[in-house]
């Protein structure tokens, strides 16, 4: 039997409660969480032959605490290329992708709420814009956001994400926890477009290379420095597109990735 699993059963539910709340009650039902997951874990995977994450991080973690299995790379249909011609040079777009009331979207505003109090003059004054895309209302843990309709747009829910893609140069991905991959980075990647990443998601995805394929932040002084350097044209961007575009046909273009898969699964059932 060969397995391909996405995230660990109870690493989403731990994440959420992390962002709503912590105290000593919540760590110790993380613990009791994380050991009793592990063991489903074991018994459902017991009897495969070829266990496969589409997060490095998770294979990593599975082969250390279980049993070995393999880190797939997630196939991705190619993207359209970016085009300098849709971007209006008098805003400084970033885009977000996501679920609003998704565990990782969650985060992702978390973190914008926390950058925007932050660095919100300097936001005004330089014309900087985050586009939201996603469907459902805003969590309560997010709701002060909606009076930042100056920096902010909600879009709501697109069937032409693409669009998107394309309009916005610069797609952003702060998310904090670091559960899974994020599929829209690769997307993005397969776009050409200019990633900008919390660095949790390199446990995910460790093909993301800061100031090659990516710009990469750990806290919002970080992303405020990507910012500026942005602004005052210090980055190559043609530089990162072609890298980005690079990274996406070399690691998880589906015709190449879908291969790939195939060997690995097919190795595991000869050893």
């Amino acid at each position: 039997m060969d397995l391909i699993l996405g995230d660990f059963i109870h690493d989403p539910r731990i994440s959420r409660r992390f962002l709503e709340k912590r105290n000593l009650v919540f760590k110790f039902l993380d613990f009791i969480e994380r050991l009793a997951g592990f063991k489903v874990m074991e018994k459902l995977t017991k009897k495969g032959k070829s266990i496969n994450f589409f997060s490095y991080n998770y294979a990593k973690q599975f082969s250390k605490k279980i049993k070995k299995s393999n880190y797939l790379k997630t196939p991705i249909i190619d993207g359209d290329n970016f085009n300098p011609e849709n971007i209006n040079d008098s805003e400084f777009n970033f885009l977000m992708v996501g679920h609003l009331q998704g565990t990782v979207t969650i985060s992702s505003l978390v973190f914008l709420e926390k950058f925007i109090r932050k660095y919100e003059d300097y936001l005004l004054v330089n014309n900087v814009k985050f586009v939201v895309i996603g469907g459902n209302k805003l969590s309560n843990i997010n709701k002060d956001l909606i009076n930042k309709k100056n920096l902010i747009n909600f879009c709501g829910e697109s069937f032409s994400i693409n669009d998107y893609y394309k309009k916005n140069n610069i797609l952003l991905v702060p998310n904090e926890i670091d559960i899974g991959i994020r599929v829209r980075i690769i997307t993005g990647l397969s776009f050409g477009a200019i990633i900008v990443t919390h660095s949790s998601n390199l446990k995910g995805i460790p093909e993301l290379k800061n100031k090659s394929n990516c710009l990469i932040f750990s806290n919002e002084n970080e992303l405020i420095d990507i910012i500026k350097s942005l602004k005052d044209g210090k980055v190559s961007l043609d530089k990162i597109r072609i890298n980005a575009k690079k990274t996406f046909y070399e690691h998880f273009y589906y015709k190449k990735s879908v291969k790939n898969i195939l060997n690995i699964i097919g190795n595991d059932r000869q050893n």
